[in-house]
């Protein structure tokens, strides 16, 4: 990323923001605002006139707090200054140790962090518009799913240890609500669908990745919206990594050791729908449930086995939309 001169820290939460104004790495100023348009376009300007700041040379990082930013981050697209949105457990590690916490303290520690790490930050681009709305709909539908399993898990569950007719009354009692959740979940899923199919680049990329084993609608969906349309991420395997399906050695010299396994610090419902993905291919009569079969069968872990199904699946995905052709199940190499 360019050097810049002036480096923002900016600490958000739902109804405040405190910035931080450093140049150089030099504290110049500290303030706490609404979080609102008005009162950050009033800022800006005051430090314009009153710290010559320059918006071309500038880069503003906060912590990625989902939809509480969006507010700052619709009007630094409309100026020239850099953008990062960095993991919060990144940056409060970064610090060293700590003592005390405020929020005043958080936006000058984040914009220390931004300049001394200027060399290695990513600069954040803002998702297409219609990655944006699939997002939010997905959030939606995600919402909805969880209220129908919390209404049917436990139905099914007392069903096995209380009174049949009592089972059967609270199952009636919750059939109405149930029912408006699929339906509601079923109108979502069709919008979804609708924004996918009314943008070519976007409906290109689905049929793709819906023609690969293992990958349904929801999955293609999930592709999309975590890679933005596959511009944010450009090699399989550090999407994999963020997926959470590539394991890590762990050991210490001779005494201390232990096994390959999975890091926790993932997308975790990326990770769940390509473990889905993986289940479902075990059983199937394709390549991959062969693999799947052979493997556990020479005696090799099931969990090992079906994380490298996962793998499959993302290398596949990408390589498919890198080359821009569906999934072939009886590829032939050229070379070969």
């Amino acid at each position: 990323m360019q050097l810049q001169k002036y480096y923002i820290g900016i600490d958000v939460s739902k109804e405040t923001l405190d910035i931080a104004l450093t140049e150089e790495g030099q504290f110049v100023s500290g303030v706490s605002i609404g979080n609102n348009t008005k009162e950050i376009k009033k800022i800006f300007s005051d430090w314009e006139k009153e710290f010559g700041l320059d918006l071309g040379q500038t880069l503003v990082c906060m912590e990625h707090t989902g939809i509480y930013c969006w507010p700052l981050l619709v009007f630094l697209q409309q100026t020239p200054c850099k953008v990062c949105l960095e993991n919060a457990y990144r940056i409060k590690h970064s610090n060293g140790l700590q003592r005390g916490k405020n929020d005043r303290v958080d936006a000058e520690r984040i914009a220390l962090y931004a300049w001394r790490n200027k060399d290695f930050l990513q600069e954040w681009k803002a998702p297409k518009s219609n990655i944006k709305r699939l997002k939010q709909l997905m959030t939606m539908r995600k919402g909805l799913v969880n209220a129908k399993k919390k209404l049917l898990v436990p139905i099914k569950e007392t069903g096995k240890f209380i009174d049949r007719n009592m089972a059967k009354e609270l199952e009636k009692s919750c059939c109405r609500s149930i029912r408006a959740l699929e339906r509601d979940i079923m109108a979502i899923e069709e919008r979804i669908l609708g924004i996918v199919r009314s943008d070519n680049n976007l409906g290109r990329m689905f049929d793709i990745l819906v023609s690969i084993d293992g990958i349904g609608k929801i999955t293609a969906i999930m592709f999309l919206t975590t890679t933005n349309a596959f511009t944010s991420f450009k090699e399989a395997k550090k999407y994999a990594c963020y997926a959470g399906v590539v394991p890590f050695e762990h050991s210490s010299g001779k005494s201390i050791r232990g096994k390959t396994k999975l890091s926790h610090f993932a997308n975790k419902d990326m990770k769940t729908v390509l473990h889905l993905c993986a289940l479902t291919l075990c059983n199937s009569k394709g390549e991959l449930g062969v693999y799947y079969r052979r493997k556990v069968a020479e005696g090799k872990n099931k969990m090992s086995v079906l994380n490298a199904l996962r793998n499959k699946i993302v290398l596949r995905a990408f390589a498919c939309i890198k080359e821009d052709k569906l999934y072939e199940k009886n590829y032939q190499n050229k070379f070969a």
